[in-house]
């Protein structure tokens, strides 16, 4: 109860919590990272971006904000970088041995048995995944 971030809200703000909340985390799951670009980069090319409270467009670009974040270890420190890149990739890895186990097909580049090169891996995370994130978002002034 003490932890409880939503204590605060009663009712309909619960509610519109709730969902802003979730907006928030379902836009970092990769399933949508080009829709929610080129969402966005539409937005930008047709009517802008009217950013009020609480509006589509607010959640669009505020969930965008957070998946940047997500996906921003290029965007650090050499030292950092590599130290994030390698538990990254040990995810992955775990991903694939749980899929490997289920019978499943393994994921591209998440397979330990047969690991892409990290550079090449980490070329097209920046290349198509980071890249044209961070564009598209530079774009909002």
């Amino acid at each position: 109860p003490n932890s409880d971030v939503f204590s605060i809200f009663d009712g309909e703000e619960l509610k519109n919590a709730r969902a802003w909340f979730t907006s928030l985390i379902l836009a970092t799951d990769m399933a949508g990272h080009f829709h929610h670009i080129s969402q966005l980069n539409n937005k930008f090319d047709t009517v802008g971006l009217k950013v009020e409270d609480n509006n589509a467009d607010t959640v669009l670009l505020c969930g965008m904000l957070i998946h940047a974040s997500d996906v921003s270890n290029p965007t650090k420190s050499w030292k950092y970088y590599g130290l994030w890149t390698e538990r990254v990739m040990e995810e992955f890895y775990s991903q694939g041995d749980k899929e490997r186990e289920l019978g499943l097909r393994v994921s591209d580049g998440y397979d330990r048995k047969k690991p892409t090169p990290q550079s090449k891996f980490q070329n097209g995370f920046i290349a198509f995944i980071v890249k044209p994130l961070y564009e598209c978002l530079n774009r909002s002034e």
